[in-house]
């Protein structure tokens, strides 16, 4: 009986070894972070380019809405009677913009299915999926906000007076980078489509509620004050009006003429809606919209390292129990 435990034995350790060895060797063949990191952002460029719906139906889409915009508010004078006209517009491009990044929701879903299998297999972190997918976000949103914000811009006779077309497409850019990102966070905890489609769209209407343009702030209740200060579109619409309006004169079109004295300068509208009139304050609501998508990001990051952990135990427990 102890020669047959011998081997039995021997064979054991011959293992274990094995095991240890084949362990130790994957460690050190692992790739870096910074190695795994460009990868995944090839491979995410890759498949950007192989998906139509996620971008570039999205792209024409966008210049298409850009050329209706810019055509139903063409060549917009600044004069008292097109004050509301040019409202309206800066709220159908907040409003549209915004709202058709939840195209983005689906593709984001699949991209989960895929991180969860390879990061429970070792293949790379939580943090490089996340990364990758911070920096694969902002060239295509770019690109978006370039070819369509300028047909806008052009047609509707923005005055130069404000920002001018950079100041324009940048918010633009940042409003399609902060929605993106906050469609990728309900990704991570939404697994049904038609469940975050839904989500997606109730905390959109009480952010354009409370974004300030439709209700002044000062009018606002006291319950609602808190989902405006969140709203990352009470910031984009700030630096659309300041764009719109700071810097010109009101020429007045009506009789009687003592009605223009309401708004004699484009401030005027602006400290009517209880929105900023100081150009660094435009700065900061910029600064403001980036540092929300690192937060949407970041919160993606710590439910999707939560889950892998609570997946990790489970098969942990089932491995103990087999």
């Amino acid at each position: 009986e102890e020669q047959e435990q011998v081997p039995g034995q021997r064979m054991g350790r011959e293992k274990s070894h094995l095991s240890t060895a084949s362990s130790a060797s994957w460690k050190t063949a692992r790739p870096g972070c910074l190695c795994q990191f460009w990868t995944l952002l090839g491979r995410t460029f890759v498949d950007n380019r192989r998906n139509l719906a996620k971008y570039y139906i999205r792209g024409v889409i966008y210049v298409l809405v850009g050329v209706l915009i810019g055509t139903a508010w063409y060549d917009l004078r600044p004069t008292f009677t097109t004050l509301h006209d040019r409202q309206t517009m800066l709220m159908v491009i907040i409003v549209f913009y915004s709202f058709m990044q939840v195209a983005s929701l689906p593709s984001f879903l699949a991209e989960l299915q895929v991180m969860n299998r390879e990061v429970l297999d070792g293949m790379y972190p939580v943090s490089a999926h996340i990364a990758q997918s911070l920096v694969a976000g902002l060239l295509p949103n770019f690109l978006l906000a370039l070819f369509s914000s300028v047909l806008i811009f052009k047609l509707a006779n923005i005055p130069e007076t404000g920002g001018g077309y950079p100041l324009f497409m940048m918010n633009v850019f940042l409003l399609l980078y902060v929605a993106e990102s906050f469609a990728e966070f309900l990704s991570t905890f939404l697994h049904n489509l038609l469940v975050a489609l839904c989500v997606y769209a109730a905390f959109f209407t009480v952010s354009f509620i409370a974004m300030g343009l439709l209700v002044p702030l000062s009018h606002l209740p006291v319950w609602w004050k808190p989902f405006h200060y969140a709203s990352f579109h009470k910031y984009s619409i700030e630096v659309f009006t300041w764009n719109a309006f700071h810097g010109w004169t009101v020429e007045c079109d009506m009789k009687p003429r003592f009605v223009c004295r309401l708004y004699r300068v484009g401030d005027d509208i602006l400290l009517a809606r209880d929105m900023t009139t100081d150009e660094k304050d435009i700065t900061a609501d910029l600064y403001i919209l980036f540092a929300q998508a690192l937060v949407y990001r970041f919160l993606s990051y710590c439910i999707l390292s939560v889950k892998i952990w609570r997946n990790t135990r489970k098969l942990g427990c089932c491995g103990m129990f087999w």
